[in-house]
Formats: structure tokens, C-alpha cells, sequence
């Protein structure tokens, strides 16, 4: 596996930024499924973005798209910030000790 290749078992790493005791920043690899990743990638991209937009964007329905949402949401990753029309999602940053569940 090279660099810029994703890993051969189809899940990927979504790097996010932690702080720790020290107050210095550090970057915690989580697994995501190809699906995950697309979502959290198009929401990085543009966190106004729709279900509907992200399905078209990646070819994948929106009923994966809103299954992919519902799990990061569950697992603490994802949030949506004000109503469904004029909202946004929030990407959210976890240290390693909350990611060990």
C-alpha cells in the first residue's frame, strides 16, 4: 500500500484534530466505512450540504446517505446544527479516550 492509497480492507481513516492534557493538538485516526468517508469528506467540503446532494455527488442513495449520517451521529462524529432547510452539520472533534467505547 502506497502513499495516498487506501487500506485494502475497504475501511478508511478520517483524521481529526484532539487536544490533550497538554493543550497540544494531536491527529486520532478512526475507522469509516467508503461510505463514512465520502459523507464526512462532501461535509468537510461544504457543511451546508444535502442528503440528496451528497447521493448524487457520490452515486449511492440517499437512503445510504442517511444510514452513514444516522451511525456517525451515533457514534458521536456528526451533529446537525438548526432545522433541516437553513441548517449545517458539524463535524466533531473527540480525543482518544472518548473514541475507545
Amino acid at each position: 500500500m502506497g502513499d495516498g492509497e487506501p487500506p485494502t480492507d475497504k475501511k478508511f481513516h478520517f483524521m481529526i484534530k484532539a487536544t490533550v492534557k497538554n493543550s497540544a493538538e494531536i491527529y486520532e485516526p478512526i475507522n469509516l466505512t467508503g461510505n463514512e468517508q465520502q459523507i464526512m469528506n462532501a461535509i468537510k467540503r461544504n457543511p451546508r450540504i444535502s442528503k440528496i446532494k451528497i447521493s448524487k455527488e457520490y452515486n449511492i442513495s440517499v437512503a445510504t446517505v442517511k444510514r452513514g449520517i444516522d451511525t456517525l451521529k451515533k457514534r458521536g462524529l456528526l451533529q446537525r446544527v438548526g432545522s433541516n432547510k437553513g441548517g449545517y452539520w458539524k463535524i466533531i472533534i473527540k480525543s482518544r479516550a472518548s473514541l475507545q467505547k
